[in-house]
């Protein structure tokens, strides 16, 4: 794979947005800019020069994943040669990683958070993108569906094949459950977001 310098790539468009107008956690993560919380795992806001250090990671992680997919994929595919494949690859999160010049996820509902990957793979689904609001919940009907099982009065989510004669979700409810909290948001939190296309 190239190296790739993260010196050499734009920052996110938002990366210098004010935060004047945020929640106060969020003013106080962009006050203390450059300085990592005692939990790695908290959001924070880095400077230009941290931020590219963990691009530097991120381009590798990205890498390594891709390949590691690629071999996972091939050993599927020759283990089921005889009967069809699904595939489906998506993740429970995203990742600020510089939006609103934060990093990370906690205590925030950004689309950078909350949009993730959903790809869907197998011999009886057609080519395309389909630009649907949908949900993790909408999985689990999926495959139901792609295999031929019923589903059960009460299931969560929606299948995303098939057709369906009810107009599809314009919204979400995006949800937070944390046993802690932060500078500016005590704990525990927990936070249920309206999410309405627009």
């Amino acid at each position: 794979m190239p190296d790739i310098d993260p010196t050499t790539l734009p920052l996110p468009e938002t990366f210098f947005a004010s935060h004047s107008e945020s929640p106060p956690h969020l003013q106080q993560i962009a006050a203390h800019r450059g300085t990592p919380p005692e939990d790695p795992t908290m959001t924070w806001a880095p400077t230009v020069e941290q931020f590219q250090d963990a691009l530097r990671a991120q381009i590798g992680q990205i890498q390594f994943v891709d390949q590691a997919v690629g071999k996972i994929v091939s050993a599927a595919r020759e283990a089921t040669k005889d009967r069809p494949l699904i595939i489906v690859f998506t993740t429970d999160h995203g990742d600020l990683f510089g939006d609103h010049g934060l990093m990370l996820k906690h205590f925030v509902h950004y689309e950078a958070v909350t949009r993730v990957p959903l790809l869907i793979s197998g011999p009886m689904l057609d080519l395309g993108i389909d630009d649907r609001l949908v949900s993790s919940a909408d999985i689990a009907p999926t495959l139901l569906e792609l295999t031929g099982c019923r589903g059960w009065r009460g299931i969560q989510g929606r299948s995303l094949v098939g057709k369906s004669k009810k107009p599809w979700r314009d919204a979400l409810i995006v949800e937070e459950d944390q046993p802690f909290g932060l500078e500016g948001m005590s704990g525990p939190v927990q936070k249920s977001l309206f999410h309405r296309l627009p």
